[in-house]
């Protein structure tokens, strides 16, 4: 095998990794909006563990947001399944129910409802001061 094809199948065998790595296993965000101030600031960037994550109570999480797909939000875990709401209802198996920090700039399951737990990309274990 020549040196090039050694070295273009090096380049893969890296790439895939990288690919690999960063969508199921550890990944980089960033903090957009007020939402979650004052723990998380506008810009900060995020360490999001994505590989084996079970949602609890009170973990900051990224997820798909449900009434615009195509964007991530960043929320902390107020309540689970079988919880219930602020209005007496019970929150759905396989649900968790989401809010910013900043209650005042957060759009939230107090607007939209509990959210599905397969739109959780990930919990934030780290992020930058």
């Amino acid at each position: 095998m020549s040196r090039e094809v050694k070295q273009i199948f090096a380049l893969l065998g890296a790439f895939s990794t990288y690919y690999l790595f960063s969508n199921y296993v550890l990944t980089i965000s960033q903090a957009d909006g007020s939402s979650m101030h004052p723990t998380l600031i506008d810009g900060q960037l995020l360490l999001v563990r994505r590989l084996l994550y079970k949602p609890q109570v009170g973990d900051i999480i990224i997820a798909t947001s449900p009434i615009k797909p195509s964007i991530t939000v960043c929320k902390r875990i107020i309540k689970m399944q079988n919880d219930f709401d602020y209005k007496g209802d019970m929150i759905p198996t396989n649900h968790v129910w989401i809010e910013g920090d900043n209650k005042e700039s957060s759009f939230d399951s107090r607007m939209h409802g509990p959210i599905p737990i397969n739109l959780i990309l990930g919990k934030v274990i780290q992020w930058s001061i």
